[in-house]
This record gives structure tokens, sequence and C-alpha cells, in this order.
């Protein structure tokens, strides 16, 4: 349950800054844009990030070009 900011990185090499939401830890989580709607994510490969609840982690530009490298 909760919310937080996310990071999409698309298969065209960009990234846009997005939210994560979901009502329970059962539910799936939804992707929202700044405006509120609803992200769809792309067919392809899409790599999730998820850090301890008590530390914050960033993906930098170089580990972004790496994984897009690696498809």
């Amino acid at each position: 349950m909760g919310e937080g900011a996310a990071v999409l990185l698309r298969p065209d090499g960009t990234m846009a800054e997005v939210s994560w939401q979901r009502g329970s830890g059962s539910e799936p989580f939804t992707l929202v844009d700044s405006a509120g709607a609803t992200v769809t994510l792309p067919p392809g490969n899409i790599w999730v990030e998820l850090p301890r609840a008590d530390t914050t982690a960033a993906m930098s530009a170089e580990r972004a070009a790496a994984l897009l490298a690696s498809r």
C-alpha cells in the first residue's frame, strides 16, 4: 500500500519521471504521469528496481544506457 516516485526507462532510450500507486500489498501497482494519467508499459523488457524501505536508489544515465544496450 502506498505511492512513490519512479523512473520509466523506455525501449527507445528515453526516460520519464512517473509515480507508482498501490492500494494494498496484494494489488498490482499502477504507474501515473505528472498529470495523473495511467502510464501503459510498452511491450518488451521491463526493469524494476526495488530499494530497501530505508534507502534511496537512483539509476544513473550510464546504468540506463547499459541496460538498454543489453537487450
